[in-house]
């Protein structure tokens, strides 16, 4: 299946910075990363699909577990390697070159398979390719650990904007869609995953990056939504602990134990 995305736009879009902490460890007890933590142990084979610049696979190397990273970016999975073995991770890391629509590995090869911001990045007919595979390469008991951006929240609409506007003028953006929890469980569950949980949070960050209230200037024009700061704060706090608005969707599934 051919990817909306292709390799050298990620490499542009990604760099060459680490995104994450100086000590990878701490990257597991930050507050959005707390329903990821209890399901990271020692010993562990972690596979995460669409790695990137490699944070959470140095993140699950330093917690103990033998951490894979897989990416179809030549450059990025270099990158991974040189930085694990400057961590003196590269004894916990396997960095991999391949296709997340077949992945390289044998059946039931994982304990944990985890992906971060990588499904929007997938057409829907490939969503369901992406849920197989994961099922595939899982244990029976394995968990699948999902991250993606939550259609239902302020940053939808600016996302959507820049995405037309970066297809009509370069540079580049890669193509995206924010998803929705209902289809994403469906797709999940129409794999053979059983349901753990899904969330949604981090409602005052998606009002942040919605309407940039966290740049006061835009362009030498004063943003008037600064000025509402104080609404947007207490809309958060209504909003969060109703998984309202939130720009983070997360999804934890496990397949069943009696599963091949």
């Amino acid at each position: 299946m051919k990817t909306p995305t292709v390799p050298y736009e990620w490499e542009i879009h990604l760099g060459d910075q680490i995104d994450g902490p100086a000590d990878p460890s701490k990257l597991l007890r930050t507050p959005e990363n707390r329903f990821l933590a209890p399901l990271v142990r020692p010993g562990m084979d972690i596979l995460e699909a669409g790695a990137g610049n490699g944070r959470y696979v140095f993140a699950f190397a330093a917690s103990g577990a033998r951490a894979t990273g897989l990416d179809f970016a030549p450059a990025l999975v270099e990158r991974v390697r040189a930085e694990a073995k400057r961590l003196r991770l590269d004894n916990n890391v396997e960095a991999v070159s391949g296709d997340i629509l077949n992945l390289p590995f044998e059946h039931n090869s994982f304990d944990l398979y985890t992906s971060f911001g990588v499904y929007e990045h997938f057409t829907r007919t490939q969503h369901r390719r992406l849920f197989q595979e994961a099922f595939r390469v899982l244990r029976p008991g394995g968990i699948i650990y999902l991250e993606v951006p939550h259609f239902w929240s302020a940053w939808t609409l600016r996302r959507e904007l820049r995405y037309w506007f970066r297809r009509l003028f370069p540079p580049p953006l890669v193509w995206q869609r924010n998803m929705r929890r209902r289809y994403v469980v469906a797709r999940a569950e129409e794999a053979g995953f059983q349901t753990v949980q899904s969330r949604v949070f981090n409602a005052w960050y998606g009002f942040q990056k919605g309407f940039s209230i966290d740049i006061s200037w835009l362009k030498g024009v004063p943003n008037p939504f600064c000025a509402l700061k104080p609404l947007f704060e207490a809309a958060a706090a209504y909003c969060e602990p109703r998984q309202w608005l939130g720009p983070t969707l997360i999804y934890i599934g496990k397949k069943p134990s009696q599963s091949r």
